[in-house]
């Protein structure tokens, strides 16, 4: 293991609920000192033979008695009065309420100033495919993936400090899979030994956290064993919010029910729906009721049950 590998591959959090309380003071900035309620959901159920259950979870808990399929937290501000609203509305974050496609494309853009000697279009490829192949499923390997912040930063900041390695990303890195098989050969066996580790269905490389959330890591400032030119785009691009163009379709009713969720890494899409409080504020629009993060597994199950 190389020098400071030890130190970038400590992970800073151990549960969901724990970042929750990391970002509680900024949580509190929105709320003016009044605590939010903190509701979790965990929805699982018996494990029976079920042909519906997913592979990754089988592969890791064949003699488990019950089937975590959904986790999810409810962030519920002080003034929700779900009983004074005569509708509600339920917005999902990314791309939905906030764009999200457009600061992601930018973030790549900001990159060629970093790595200002490659070539434009092997590199935006390579970006593309690191998009999709750098995502982690949860200690439960159950699906969908999740995208990885630290992850993809890590694997950039290794390719702009060895141009070899990038040289042979661009000959030899052509579609997903191989970038999967690059990842997992050149960065997570040797220098992400205590956050995740691979495994394999039906042919196709995966990764998954060894506890919940060990691939979180901070965004308030650039992490350690990153890059701060290639944090920097990042940060701009998709940690702050981009709501100020758009600031004056939140203005809803104070009789709406407004519940904006998001789905993923916990700490990074709380920190985003927190920095997009903050703006709204700012700018004397009504916040939403509430927000959600979904943690794990499919979004439906927990909205299911918070309509019911």
């Amino acid at each position: 293991m190389s020098e400071g590998t030890s130190e970038l591959s400590t992970p800073q959090f151990s549960s969901e609920r724990g970042i929750i309380g990391i970002l509680m003071p900024d949580l509190l900035e929105i709320t003016d000192g009044i605590e939010p309620i903190i509701q979790p959901i965990s929805l699982s159920r018996e494990v029976v033979n079920d042909e519906s259950i997913d592979a990754g979870f089988k592969l890791f808990h064949p003699e488990a008695k019950k089937w975590e399929y959904s986790r999810a937290f409810r962030i519920i501000f002080p003034w929700a009065d779900i009983e004074e609203c005569v509708a509600a509305v339920l917005l999902d974050r990314d791309d939905c309420s906030v764009p999200y496609t457009l600061p992601k494309a930018n973030f790549h853009n900001g990159l060629a100033n970093v790595f200002d000697e490659a070539d434009p279009i092997l590199l935006q490829t390579s970006l593309n495919l690191l998009n999709k192949s750098a995502r982690v499923r949860p200690m439960t390997a159950i699906s969908p993936e999740r995208y990885s912040p630290f992850f993809n930063l890590f694997a950039l900041t290794m390719l702009k400090n060895s141009p070899d390695i990038l040289q042979t990303v661009f000959n030899q890195v052509k579609n997903e899979a191989e970038m999967r098989l690059f990842l997992r050969e050149s960065i997570v066996k040797d220098k992400l030994p205590n956050d995740i580790e691979p495994f394999e269905l039906s042919g196709k490389i995966y990764f998954r956290e060894i506890h919940p959330q060990a691939m979180a890591r901070s965004l308030k400032s650039c992490p350690v064993g990153i890059d701060p030119n290639i944090f920097s785009p990042f940060y701009q691009n998709l940690v702050l919010s981009p709501l100020k163009a758009e600031i004056s379709k939140f203005d809803l009713p104070d009789n709406v029910y407004e519940i904006t969720s998001t789905a993923g890494e916990d700490y990074f899409q709380l920190i985003k729906q927190i920095n997009d409080c903050k703006v709204r504020k700012q700018h004397g629009i009504r916040l939403p009721s509430e927000i959600i993060i979904y943690s794990r597994g499919r979004k439906g199950p927990p909205i299911a049950q918070i309509i019911e």
